[in-house]
Protein backbone atom coordinates (compact mmCIF):
# COMPACT_ATOMS: atom_id res chain seq x y z
CA UNK A 1 0.00 0.00 0.00
CA UNK A 2 1.39 3.17 -0.86
CA UNK A 3 -0.15 6.51 0.79
CA UNK A 4 -0.01 9.69 -0.36
CA UNK A 5 -0.82 12.56 2.07
CA UNK A 6 -1.27 16.05 2.57
CA UNK A 7 1.44 17.75 4.33
CA UNK A 8 -0.67 20.77 5.49
CA UNK A 9 -3.36 18.74 6.66
CA UNK A 10 -1.49 15.57 7.38
CA UNK A 11 -4.12 13.51 6.14
CA UNK A 12 -3.94 11.00 3.87
CA UNK A 13 -5.66 11.96 0.59
CA UNK A 14 -4.73 8.76 -2.27
CA UNK A 15 -3.89 5.42 -1.71
CA UNK A 16 -2.46 2.89 -4.37
CA UNK A 17 -3.21 -0.64 -3.65
CA UNK A 18 -1.88 -2.64 -6.43
CA UNK A 19 0.93 -4.29 -4.72
CA UNK A 20 0.76 -7.54 -2.68
CA UNK A 21 3.82 -6.99 -0.67
CA UNK A 22 5.35 -4.69 1.62
CA UNK A 23 6.55 -1.82 -0.68
CA UNK A 24 10.61 -1.29 -0.99
CA UNK A 25 10.62 1.90 -3.17
CA UNK A 26 8.47 4.96 -5.08
CA UNK A 27 9.25 7.62 -6.91
CA UNK A 28 7.46 10.37 -8.30
CA UNK A 29 7.85 11.58 -11.94
CA UNK A 30 9.60 14.70 -12.72
CA UNK A 31 6.56 16.67 -12.58
CA UNK A 32 5.02 14.61 -10.34
CA UNK A 33 1.95 13.52 -12.26
CA UNK A 34 3.45 9.70 -12.12
CA UNK A 35 3.92 7.59 -8.69
CA UNK A 36 6.30 3.92 -9.59
CA UNK A 37 6.07 1.82 -6.90
CA UNK A 38 7.92 -1.77 -6.32
CA UNK A 39 8.20 -4.48 -3.83
CA UNK A 40 8.33 -8.40 -3.91
CA UNK A 41 6.10 -8.08 -6.27
CA UNK A 42 7.15 -9.33 -9.55
CA UNK A 43 6.01 -5.94 -10.92
CA UNK A 44 6.43 -2.18 -10.70
CA UNK A 45 3.43 -0.41 -10.58
CA UNK A 46 2.82 3.39 -11.97
CA UNK A 47 -0.46 5.28 -11.48
CA UNK A 48 -1.44 8.40 -12.17
CA UNK A 49 -1.01 10.84 -8.65
CA UNK A 50 -4.34 12.65 -9.42
CA UNK A 51 -6.95 9.53 -10.17
CA UNK A 52 -4.73 6.98 -8.96
CA UNK A 53 -5.07 4.78 -12.32
CA UNK A 54 -2.65 2.49 -13.70
CA UNK A 55 -0.48 3.85 -16.41
CA UNK A 56 1.65 0.96 -16.75
CA UNK A 57 3.19 -2.04 -15.48
CA UNK A 58 6.80 -3.33 -15.65
CA UNK A 59 6.88 -7.04 -15.73
CA UNK A 60 10.30 -8.34 -13.83
CA UNK A 61 11.62 -11.72 -12.95
CA UNK A 62 13.12 -10.49 -9.02
CA UNK A 63 12.14 -8.14 -6.54
CA UNK A 64 12.67 -4.77 -7.16
CA UNK A 65 14.87 -2.74 -4.88
CA UNK A 66 15.15 0.81 -6.09
CA UNK A 67 13.23 2.76 -8.86
CA UNK A 68 14.40 6.61 -10.06
CA UNK A 69 13.00 8.45 -12.68
CA UNK A 70 14.56 10.65 -15.23
CA UNK A 71 14.71 14.14 -14.14
CA UNK A 72 12.78 15.69 -17.02
CA UNK A 73 11.49 12.85 -19.16
CA UNK A 74 8.85 9.67 -18.74
CA UNK A 75 11.92 7.24 -18.47
CA UNK A 76 12.40 4.90 -15.08
CA UNK A 77 15.42 3.14 -14.24
CA UNK A 78 14.92 0.18 -11.89
CA UNK A 79 17.12 -2.93 -10.26
CA UNK A 80 16.48 -5.78 -9.03
CA UNK A 81 17.62 -8.61 -7.36
CA UNK A 82 18.60 -10.45 -10.18
CA UNK A 83 20.93 -13.32 -9.54
CA UNK A 84 23.60 -15.02 -12.56
CA UNK A 85 21.62 -18.70 -13.38
CA UNK A 86 25.59 -20.21 -12.35
CA UNK A 87 26.61 -19.19 -8.63
CA UNK A 88 23.74 -17.25 -8.07
CA UNK A 89 26.07 -13.95 -7.28
CA UNK A 90 24.29 -10.75 -7.94
CA UNK A 91 24.44 -9.58 -11.55
CA UNK A 92 24.00 -6.02 -10.97
CA UNK A 93 21.79 -5.03 -13.80
CA UNK A 94 20.64 -1.82 -14.84
CA UNK A 95 17.20 -1.65 -16.63
CA UNK A 96 15.48 1.47 -17.94
CA UNK A 97 11.42 1.43 -19.20
CA UNK A 98 9.88 4.40 -20.86
CA UNK A 99 12.14 4.44 -24.34
CA UNK A 100 9.43 4.82 -27.39
CA UNK A 101 9.30 1.93 -29.33
CA UNK A 102 9.20 2.17 -33.54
Amino acid sequence: LVSVWDAHELACIKTFARLEWPVRTISFSHDSALLASASEDMKIDIGHVETTEKVAEIAVESPTFTIAWHPSRYLLAYACDDKYERDRADAGNLKVWGFPSD
